[in-house]
């Protein structure tokens, strides 16, 4: 990218200079000039940003309109986002939003095989990092017990391009990378198939599934009706931290899921879809009425508790309405392992006015 290009984009505050150790680098935090939000520059290098996948809520009618001859079928693993690179001789983690992530850094040695980078300095790895012991998100996938685990689903090329499906996954095997579960080839025609394939990830309470075409250039994605309640469920306690649109698009998600897998509302869907909602919202008065605040506790394995307090400066930093606070790293079985707090500031503001008794305008 041309020095003239990052200058302009640092004046009108599109980049910020950030640092992680000893490293300087550009990350894009809001799409600028046809430069996406994400993309970094780097030690005179770019890492592409990762683009985001539309969603189809109709698989008849979606598939056919979209794609009109073969595409590949992968599964979509409930985690975060996250593109690793060799650059300098390091290896780097970067977020969605273009930053560099010390948990998931430190971890790479443990998260996949890095010969791929020795043989092919320029690649960059798109992966999902999912497990109950991340420091991001609360859902995971079901068959992750423990720690974290990487999923690869993409591979940049030295030319900022993805690998066509084909060629990323003869990649993965070759470099025995871990990977995304791969579903075949599928034909716009073949729906039954499609429906037989999320009808059992729905049992399994996978998250869905990311359809490609051939040549990679058009993705979709389709999450299950578990997925969509899923969501509602581990995020019911936070109150003023998500939009009401957040629920109610969820909701709306999981009732044309359900309709188009042959499936109604009965009974039980009925007491999980209100459960779902207002257990979190009874949690969240507990908490607060126990300890005056609304947060989540979040554990972690690090290799280096330097990068450990390096998480939480940087989570701090990340937003202006969520406080982090640490509760304890200590050693054991060979990783340092970070407990910590994340507060939910509007959340506890809103139930401390409401059990006030102040009034309000709805």
């Amino acid at each position: 990218m041309e020095k003239a290009k990052i200058l302009d984009a640092l004046k009108e505050g599109a980049i910020q200079e950030a640092s992680f150790e000893d490293i300087k680098y550009l990350p894009f935090f809001e799409e600028w000039k046809n430069v996406p939000r994400g993309t970094v520059v780097i030690e005179g290098r770019v890492i592409p940003a990762y683009p985001r996948i539309a969603r189809i809520m109709r698989i008849a009618s979606g598939v056919p309109r979209h794609f009109k001859g073969p595409f590949f079928v992968e599964e979509k693993v409930d985690g975060y986002n996250a593109r690793i690179a060799k650059v300098s001789g390091k290896m780097l983690a970067f977020t969605r939003s273009g930053l560099i992530c010390p948990f998931t850094t430190d971890r790479i040695p443990d998260l996949l095989p890095t010969q791929v980078f020795n043989d092919h300095p320029q690649w960059v790895i798109c992966a999902e990092i999912a497990g109950p012991e991340n420091p991001y998100i609360e859902a995971h996938p079901p068959y992750v017990k423990e720690d974290v685990k990487a999923f690869v689903f993409d591979i940049i090329d030295e030319k900022g391009n993805f690998f066509p499906p084909r060629e990323k996954w003869e990649i993965i095997k070759a470099y025995q990378l871990p990977a995304v579960e791969n579903y075949g080839v599928f034909e716009p025609w073949e729906i039954e198939r499609l429906y037989e394939l999320l009808n059992r990830l729905n049992e399994e309470k996978r998250e869905g599934i990311v359809l490609k075409s051939l040549d990679g250039g058009k993705r979709l994605k389709f999450v299950t009706p578990f997925a969509n309640l899923h969501d509602i469920e581990v995020s019911s306690e936070l109150l003023e931290e998500l939009p009401p649109h957040f629920y109610i698009n969820r909701l709306s998600r999981l009732i044309i899921s359900l309709d188009e897998l042959g499936k109604k509302c009965d009974d039980r869907l009925f007491y999980e879809a209100g459960k779902a909602l207002l257990e979190g919202f009874e949690d969240a008065l507990d908490k607060f009425k126990r300890q005056r605040r609304i947060y989540h506790t979040f554990s972690c394995r690090f290799r280096n508790p330097e990068r450990a307090e390096a998480l939480l400066r940087l989570l701090n930093r990340a937003s202006s309405t969520i406080r982090v606070k640490k509760r304890a790293l200590f050693r054991e079985n060979g990783f340092w392992i970070l407990t910590f707090d994340k507060v939910f500031l509007r959340s506890t503001s809103l139930l401390a006015n409401l059990l006030r008794g102040q009034a309000v305008f709805d």
